[in-house]
Order: structure tokens, then C-alpha cells, then sequence
């Protein structure tokens, strides 16, 4: 079990990189979306994000405690605003502003994925001994960076909360074909049972380094293979003996197209993805777990990507 939580330790690693992906990946008003969403499942109802109000802005506020004390500044990652001088000047300048108009947290936090270098710190040093216990008023600053924002503040959610984050968490459920309508349009009617009984992964770890995926793409491909038997038993008792081969060759030809103009092995899965269960997919468990696994399927049975070489190790990515 992942601490404090009740999520299962087969998907305590996929949340964590869902996170990992989501907080370094997101740039700008995307970025302080995801925090502010986050943070209102952190907080609960109370949690507030002031809405900018013509010349008022939001008073310098990110988010706030129902109760006042903990106010938040987000900083999301942007070409032109990531100098190190300018990170310090946005620490500084965002505190200023929120303690004028917010006059009841004791505590601020700084959440950005811009690293903090040193002239950054001293701006956050300096306003913690401007601030200290004993002062007019006093305020603990703090920075936030991926690791610390899952440590110390995902980290305790239960599984139910995280899964409210970052929707579409495979936990091994019914996966029901007829989803999959772009792909997968004749398995209309199928229903396939996962268990925890699960085989050796169909697709092999080093299939899976040599093209580079991400680790939460691989364990979304690992973890899928519960599903591996059902498959194949329901094509091999399809009355058409053909459908298996025919989908395959609709699957690589959508991985044909995605691969000529997405830029790495990571977006054409996401792609992939998308292109058999929509847009959202994520927000369906059951769609969700089917687009994972039959993804996987097609992954290993088409060898739709690269193959090592039969001298390759992971050593070598």
C-alpha cells in the first residue's frame, strides 16, 4: 500500500507519474489549472481560487484556505518568463501583493516548475527573516517543486482523491470492448473480465525502454496484461477468422499517420490513445482500461514499433 493512502501499490508508481508528467509538462495558465485542481482536492470544498475581477485581478492569490491561513502563488514554466531573475522578482512581487490584501495566512507557498536558483532563494530567505516568529506579522514562506507538491501534499490523498486528479487509473476492472468504436467498431458486444491471476507481461520490458516510453505509459502497458488472455480467446472465437489481422492492420495504419508528425515515442501512444477511445477517455475507467489494453495488445502482437536488436540492453537507452 502506498503510505497513508488507499491506493493499491500495483498504481501507487502510475499516479506519482501522471504527476510527474502533468506538473513538468504543463506551461503557464495550464500549469496553475492543474495545481489549483489539485490543491481543491487537497483543501476539500473549503478551498477557494479567487477569480480576477477587473482592475482588482485577484489580489495576488492563487488559491486560499476556507479558513485563511494558507494562501498559494503559482509560477507555470513559459519561455520568456523563466530567467532566473525573473523567478525572483515573481517570488517577490507575488508575496507583496498577497500579504497587502490577504492579511490573515500565517503560511505562503510558492508552486512553480521553474527551478529555484539562487537568487530566487535569497528572495524567499529574505522573506521569511523579514517574517519571522516575533515580527509585526508573522509568515512562514515556502517553495514548492514537483517532488515536494506530491510528497508532502498528493501523497496523503486516498485513491478515490487521486483518482478525482488524474481520472482514468487502470485498476483491473471489466474492460468493455464495444468502447472502442474507431478501432475496434465489430466487438461490439464483447465484455472481457480482468483479474489479478495475471500472466508474464505480453509486452516485453525492453520493447518498451528501446522505444523510449515513459514510465507511466509502461506501466499502463505492464498492468494490462491481465487482459492479454481474454483478447486473444475473444478473436479466436470470432466468427470472422480474419478480424484480428484486419484491426491490426487499421491499428498500424493509425500509427503510421500519428508517427508523421508527432515528435516522440511518448506522444504517439497518447495519440494512439486518443484516436481509439476519444478525447476524454480518461474520465471512463472501464474506457480507459480497454484503450490501455488494447494498445498493449496490438503493441505486442503487430510490433507496431521498433524491435531491438537481439544484442540490445536497457543499459544502452
Amino acid at each position: 500500500m502506498l503510505p497513508h493512502t488507499g491506493a493499491t501499490s500495483a498504481w501507487s508508481d502510475w499516479y506519482r507519474c501522471c504527476h510527474d508528467d502533468r506538473f513538468a509538462q504543463s506551461q503557464g495558465t495550464d500549469f496553475e489549472h492543474y495545481v489549483t485542481q489539485a490543491l481543491s482536492i487537497i483543501h476539500g470544498p473549503d478551498f477557494i481560487n479567487p477569480l480576477p475581477k477587473g482592475q482588482l485581478g485577484d489580489f495576488g492569490c492563487d488559491g486560499i484556505t476556507g479558513d485563511g491561513d494558507i494562501a498559494y502563488a503559482c509560477f507555470g514554466y513559459l519561455p520568456n518568463r523563466a530567467s532566473e531573475k525573473a523567478l525572483a522578482v515573481k517570488v517577490a512581487s507575488d508575496f507583496t501583493r498577497a500579504k497587502e490584501m490577504w492579511p490573515t495566512f500565517g503560511s505562503w507557498r510558492f508552486v512553480s516548475n521553474v527551478g529555484m536558483g539562487p537568487l530566487a532563494t535569497q528572495a524567499l530567505i529574505s522573506i521569511n527573516r523579514e517574517h519571522k516568529i516575533g515580527s509585526v506579522r508573522a509568515i512562514k514562506a515556502t517553495s514548492f517543486d514537483r517532488d515536494r507538491f506530491w510528497n508532502e501534499l498528493l501523497l496523503p490523498l486516498t485513491a478515490p482523491e487521486l483518482d478525482k486528479i488524474f481520472p482514468g487509473v487502470p485498476h483491473a476492472q471489466n474492460i468493455q470492448l464495444q468502447d472502442l468504436v474507431p478501432l475496434l467498431d465489430k466487438l461490439g458486444q464483447a465484455g472481457l473480465q480482468g483479474t489479478e491471476d495475471a500472466p508474464e507481461g505480453a509486452v516485453p520490458p525492453q520493447k518498451m525502454e528501446f522505444n523510449k516510453l515513459s514510465r507511466r505509459v509502461q506501466l499502463e502497458f505492464s498492468n494490462a496484461r491481465v487482459h492479454m488472455p481474454a483478447i486473444r480467446d475473444w478473436f479466436a472465437g470470432h466468427s470472422d477468422p480474419t478480424l484480428r489481422d484486419a484491426q491490426g492492420v487499421r491499428f498500424r495504419e493509425i500509427y503510421l499517420d500519428v508517427r508523421r508528425s508527432a515528435t516522440n515515442s511518448n506522444e504517439v501512444v497518447e495519440r494512439l490513445y486518443i484516436s481509439l477511445g476519444g478525447q476524454n477517455f480518461r474520465l471512463d475507467d472501464d474506457l480507459a482500461n480497454a484503450v490501455y489494453a488494447v494498445t498493449a495488445f496490438f503493441f505486442d502482437e503487430c510490433d507496431i514499433f521498433e524491435l531491438p536488436p537481439e544484442n540490445w540492453t536497457m543499459e544502452q537507452v
